[in-house]
């Protein structure tokens, strides 16, 4: 046996300046999942759902669609995610590459040395890390103190 000074697991649920609510959860051990990343948002107009298990799609759902008898056309939409970046980074990897770690990485890259190139602050800032870290330490916090945290 050995200790563990790692979380393998995070809930957060957080409520939004908008009145809108959610929740956050990061899990290492999570069954069934192998590299997984993914996010969802669900609305009353909609909702959209990206998987990184499953990179060149991003799901959609219109809820103005009317309702039919026999469905019509609501559901869940795929739209194709692969790369349209303008020249250079658009040639390499190829756009028929699929999307995965060394597409993001050199996206990483094309974003960076564009933002030098035409300069622009690029993102993510150190402030935006830096913000990131406050929200995380605000959550252990929250957890703690079991209350809730308003954040700066």
């Amino acid at each position: 046996m050995v200790d563990i000074e790692a979380d393998d697991v995070a809930f957060m649920i957080v409520k939004m300046k908008n009145g809108g609510t959610g929740t956050i959860e990061a899990s290492k051990i999570a069954s069934g999942t192998n590299d997984e990343l993914r996010f969802e948002i669900h609305g009353d107009k909609g909702a959209i759902r990206f998987n990184l298990m499953e990179p060149n799609w991003l799901e959609f759902y219109d809820n103005t669609l009317p309702e039919e008898p026999l469905g019509g056309t609501k559901g869940f939409t795929k739209i194709e995610c692969v790369q349209r970046f303008r020249k250079p980074g658009g040639d390499f990897p190829s756009s028929k590459f699929s999307i995965g770690w060394i597409r993001s990485h050199v996206h990483c890259l094309y974003n960076f040395l564009s933002c030098v190139y035409e300069g622009k602050k690029a993102s993510p800032s150190f402030e935006e890390g830096a913000y990131i870290q406050y929200v995380m330490e605000k959550a252990y916090e929250s957890d703690r103190e079991k209350i809730w945290i308003k954040l700066d």
